[in-house]
């Protein structure tokens, strides 16, 4: 009987899938290769259920990691959105977590929500809607800072169509101070 000497992949794969950046000059910008990430959520879906510990120098100059789940990641690295589907339908929760900015140990509980590391890196309408399905109370949301989700739209300049589904889900948040007591319109 012939042995199949192929091995299958295991959930460490997916972190190294993964902990590339837009700054990573190691593998080059932005070189995701996303049928690889699908391929391995579908052949080990409770890896998506994981938080990993990613280097956060590859994206800014700064000491620090974060942990977040490969749907943060995901998001945060500008995935298509039917790579985004397949990691949620694998760990649906994951929606609703935030990722952990770690120093010396200590996690910062009160980081972005995937909605929020979405609208940091210059999401579509498309995605957006997506996540605001698969968590309706994400527009409601804070980051570690206060800033609501169309806080951190305005911030970041996305486009009018995405600025305007926020303000659709959510009129209220034109008003809504952050902790520094300003508005997404100040």
């Amino acid at each position: 009987m012939p042995r199949n000497n192929k091995r299958k992949k295991t959930a460490k794969d997916l972190f190294e899938h993964l902990r590339t950046g837009p700054f990573d000059l190691n593998r080059g910008l932005g070189q995701v290769d996303w049928d690889a990430v699908v391929e391995e959520v579908r052949q080990n879906p409770k890896a998506a259920a994981k938080q990993y510990l990613f280097d956060a120098a590859i994206f800014v100059d700064i000491d620090k990691s974060y942990c977040c789940y490969p749907l943060h990641q995901a998001v945060w690295l500008g995935a298509p959105l039917s790579v985004i589907k397949v990691i949620y339908n694998s760990y649906p929760p994951a929606v609703k977590k935030r990722l952990l900015w770690t120093e010396f140990g200590i996690g910062d509980e009160n980081g972005h929500t995937v909605l929020h590391l979405a609208l940091l890196n210059n999401a579509t309408v498309e995605l957006v809607s997506f996540l605001l399905d698969c968590w309706p109370d994400a527009i409601r949301t804070k980051n570690r800072v206060g800033d609501t989700p169309l806080q951190v739209a305005c911030n970041h300049c996305v486009p009018l169509e995405v600025m305007s589904v926020l303000v659709e889900k959510y009129p209220e948040a034109i008003r809504e101070e952050n902790d520094g007591w300003r508005t997404p319109v100040d």
